[in-house]
This record gives C-alpha cells, sequence and structure tokens, in this order.
C-alpha cells in the first residue's frame, strides 16, 4: 500500500467519523457531538490495541440438590475438577484488548458469569461486551457426581466428574476419570480420554488417545489417528482416512473403514474388519474368530502361540503367505485361495483382500 492510498483511507475514515458524530442521535446521558468525542472514536478507530490482563476474580455458585448436569459455554481456555463440595467455585482470568490498560480493565469488569436453571440442568455462560476484544480462562470446581456439557471452548481439561459431553469441542482437550460416558463430538487438535466408563464419540481430524476403558467405545472418526490402549468392553468403529492403533482390547471388535490402517495388538475375542484401501494388522492372544476383508492392501495375522485355526483365505491380484504346515495356496487366473486346518483347527480366520497379500505367521 503506498502514502497516497494510505492518506485516503485515513481521510474516509476522518471524514465518515466526523458525519457520524454531527448526524447520530444523542446518547443516553443527552451527549451529542464534541469534538473531544470525535477525537476519541478515531483514537479507537486507527489506533493499536494491546491485550492486557484486565480482570482476575473468583465466585461461588450453588448447586441445588435437583441439579444433575451443568453445562458450560464460552471459556476459551477451560479447567473442570470434580471434588466432593457442595457448590461450584469458579475463577476467572480475563483478558481484554484496548487503547491502554485502563481500558481493557473497564471491558474486563463488564466480562460475567452468567447462570440460568432449567429442570436439572444449570448453565454457566461467558457474556462479553461488544467493545475491545475478550478472552476468558476459567477453572471451575464442581460436585464430582454433575454430569457436565462443555460449548465454545478452545482448550479444556475435565477430571473426577460423573459424565462428559463435548458439544462440538475444538482444539487440545484432555478428560479423565470419569465416572460415567464420555460422549459429543471433536474437531481438530489432541483428544486424550483416560480412566474414563465409556465412550462415543464423533471426531474430525482429532489426535485421539485414549487408555482404560471400563465399558464400550464407539467411535465416529473422519482423519486423524486413534490409540486405544486397555480397553475392556466392546470397541465399535467408523473410519475414513484415519490410522487407528489399538492394544489390548478385552472386548469385540467391530470395524467399518476406507482409506486409512488399523493394527491390533493383544485381541481376545472375536473380530470384524470390513475396509476399503485399508492396511490390516492383527495380532491374536488366543484363539478367536476373525473376519478381514480389504482391498488395494495387505492383511497380516499375527497367531498366538498356542491353538489351531480353521482358514479361509481369498486374493484377487495377490498372494497368501502362511506358516509351515498350513493348507497350500490353489491358485486359478487371478484368484488365489487356501482353505483348511492349522495346527489341527479351530476359529475360523476368513481373510480377504483385492491388489494386495494375505500374510498369515
Amino acid at each position: 500500500m503506498g502514502k497516497r492510498e494510505l492518506v485516503l483511507i485515513l481521510a474516509f475514515v476522518f471524514l465518515g467519523t466526523i458525519l457520524y458524530q454531527a448526524t447520530a442521535p444523542p446518547k443516553p446521558e443527552g451527549r451529542g457531538f464534541s469534538l473531544r468525542g470525535m477525537i476519541d472514536n478515531i483514537r479507537r478507530e486507527v489506533g493499536a490495541r494491546h491485550e492486557y490482563l484486565a480482570d482476575e476474580r473468583t465466585q461461588a455458585i450453588p448447586i441445588g440438590a435437583g441439579i444433575a448436569e451443568v453445562r458450560l459455554v464460552g471459556p476459551g481456555d477451560l479447567r473442570i475438577e470434580g471434588t466432593d463440595g457442595a457448590q461450584a467455585i469458579a475463577t476467572l482470568q480475563v483478558y481484554s484488548t484496548g487503547l491502554d490498560e485502563n481500558e481493557a480493565r473497564a471491558l474486563g469488569k463488564k466480562t460475567v458469569l452468567k447462570t440460568s436453571g432449567a429442570g436439572d440442568l444449570l448453565s454457566l455462560e461467558m457474556s462479553y461486551p461488544r467493545e475491545g476484544r475478550q478472552r476468558a480462562m476459567m477453572t471451575i470446581r464442581l460436585p464430582r457426581r454433575l454430569r457436565v456439557r462443555v460449548s465454545r471452548v478452545s482448550r479444556l481439561e475435565a477430571r473426577n466428574l460423573g459424565g462428559v459431553e463435548l458439544d462440538n469441542t475444538r482444539g487440545p482437550a484432555t478428560v479423565s476419570a470419569i465416572a460415567g460416558i464420555v460422549r459429543g463430538t471433536h474437531n481438530g487438535g489432541e483428544l486424550t480420554l483416560e480412566h474414563v466408563k465409556a465412550i462415543d464419540l464423533a471426531a474430525r481430524r482429532s489426535e485421539m488417545t485414549i487408555a482404560g476403558v471400563d465399558g464400550p467405545v464407539r467411535l465416529d472418526l473422519t482423519g486423524g489417528t486413534c490409540r486405544a490402549r486397555d480397553i475392556a468392553g466392546d470397541f465399535d468403529v467408523d473410519g475414513n482416512r484415519v490410522d487407528l492403533d489399538i492394544e489390548g482390547l478385552a472386548g469385540t471388535l467391530t470395524a467399518d473403514l476406507s482409506q486409512g490402517s488399523i493394527e491390533v495388538t493383544r485381541l481376545a475375542k472375536q473380530a470384524r474388519v470390513d475396509a476399503r484401501g485399508t492396511e490390516i494388522r492383527i495380532a491374536l492372544e488366543r484363539p478367536v474368530p476373525i473376519s478381514a476383508i480389504t482391498t488395494d492392501e495387505d492383511v497380516n495375522v499375527r497367531l498366538p502361540e498356542h491353538g489351531g485355526f480353521t482358514l479361509d483365505a481369498t486374493v484377487e491380484n495377490g498372494e497368501i503367505r502362511l506358516p509351515e504346515r498350513a493348507p497350500a495356496p490353489a491358485r486359478t487366473g487371478q484368484t488365489t485361495i487356501a482353505q483348511g486346518a492349522i495346527r489341527g483347527g479351530g476359529p475360523t480366520l476368513s481373510l480377504r483382500t483385492t491388489h494386495g497379500d494375505i500374510v498369515v505367521r
């Protein structure tokens, strides 16, 4: 931008401010146009605005015995801690922009935590002034029996609660020590779920880590990764362009996947993986029924040290590689089939791929 263009922009701002101040209705206190007011408004329009720590406060919020769920809306950075107390204690830090620190502090004091209730739901929502730009960081302690629903936050830590719902949450989030279910949606960023009862979650482009789940896990994933460890319940996942790594699954596995990868180790119960364009790797802890189907990628299965299987493997435009004393593959045209007992027979090992290989070790 040249000097001429900059001068023209400043001139338009100056003239526009004069016209507005001259024609705008008087303010409630009766003040109309003034040169000082005009200059102040010009400074606000074109002056540099810096961010300041504008306000810090702690407030107690009563929690009635009939409240079962708390909805938290709006603090950009939110930390929730479940305690044995009977009320909520919220500590706020408010940051605001301003031409100077005094203006920022005045705007910070206008940022408030509003409360409202309906039935067994208590809502706590941040309210910001229209002037400037504010962001809030909040630490809140709640009775641990409560379920919590979180909306419009950019960073979250939550622990020791009755349940958590993520309402289209974005950015890094850590949820741990939850007595009930973790459900909802997450978009982008790191998501860590540890020591929870159960999970029912949709995630988009999330880097997810799951560890120590007592019950079932249900996931709908698009993009990103998922690393899951020590799952006591069933694991059900729909995934598109996702890399999955699951270790120590005590329940059954059901996966519908496309354009990604899945690796499962220490699998102890039956599994069904129906995939397209997805590499499949499974290491078994004991003989269990397996159905693994994919296209354009390999299927790799590592057998447990002891126990037998009944193999049913088919490859189109690929190879089948098996351990010693396994049924010999038979090839007809572009199709290779291997069927029969491994180590005396047992649960069915049903494997399919096209334009890839099947490897059993």
